[in-house]
């Protein structure tokens, strides 16, 4: 299981604070791209777990 990137980190604890459903699901498509990024940076296929 890896870390939480800095980055995904800071979206994690804006999600949690976040007051509004409109607000967490902006977040939550911030997360889903970042992981994304993460993933084929890492030559990781998407569906793959760790």
């Amino acid at each position: 299981m890896r870390l939480p990137s800095p980055e995904m980190a800071k979206l994690n604890r804006l999600w949690d604070e976040a007051k509004t459903q409109e607000e967490k699901e902006k977040i939550s498509q911030q997360m889903i791209e970042l992981d994304k990024k993460e993933r084929k940076e890492m030559g990781l296929p998407d569906g793959m777990e760790f």
